[in-house]
């Protein structure tokens, strides 16, 4: 069975390859490594971490370098769109939440948070090690299923279509979902008031927004 292994990374990789020494590595497997702007410390550990996937054979690497900091939610966006892209075709995920900047981290925890259903049940381990390495954490699992993506009904058709055009008229959306205008006014007001939309314009459009790349 093949398995994702997601880990952050620092100017250390001791808490990758332990992780891999820990939950084993087979041909067939994929490491993500999440870190920060790359720099020579880093490059090094990241190489480390190669050469033990290129000794067990047939493990691919991928590297996400995050280089604005500073932009939470666009960070989130980034990781939770590799997630997907690289764990549909796993088996089974391992996330390593032990070394790197602790934006990173929080980054890539809250990006698990909001991934489908389909992809969080495909997590098997979430590891947290401390710095001292004097114990683990294993985050309960239980935890993803208290956190649901909210979108009933017409709210949910009303996001996945300002998701899909960017920035649409309340007409098309009514066009799209098959709802009267006043019923679309109402419920994108309410998407507004939650930061998911935006509003902009005479006439009104409804526009993407960083927190909703997130959510859908």
């Amino acid at each position: 069975m093949a398995k994702l292994v997601v880990s952050t990374l620092g100017f250390e990789e001791k808490w990758a390859i332990r992780a891999v020494l820990t939950y084993g590595l087979e041909p067939g497997d994929h490491i993500l490594v999440i870190t920060g702007p790359i720099i020579d410390k880093v490059k090094r550990a990241y190489e480390s971490i190669r050469k033990v996937a290129d000794m067990v054979g047939d493990v691919k690497v991928d590297l996400l370098s995050i280089d604005n900091l500073c932009n939470f939610l666009e960070n989130i966006s980034r990781i939770k769109r590799m997630l997907i892209k690289h764990a549909h075709s796993m088996d089974s995920v391992i996330i390593i939440l032990s070394g790197g900047m602790r934006e990173i981290v929080l980054s890539l925890y809250t990006a698990i948070l909001f991934l489908p259903e389909e992809i969080k049940e495909r997590i098997n381990i979430i590891r947290l090690d401390l710095e001292d390495g004097s114990c683990s954490v294993e985050i309960p699992l239980k935890l993803l299923d208290l956190i649901e993506t909210w979108s009933p009904g017409v709210l949910r058709d009303i996001l996945k279509v300002v998701h899909e055009q960017g920035e649409v008229s309340i007409e098309d959306i009514a066009g799209y979902t098959g709802k009267d205008r006043t019923t679309i006014r109402r419920q994108v007001a309410k998407l507004a008031d939650l930061g998911l939309v935006e509003l902009t314009g005479r006439p009104l459009k409804v526009k993407s927004t960083e927190l909703l790349k997130i959510y859908v």
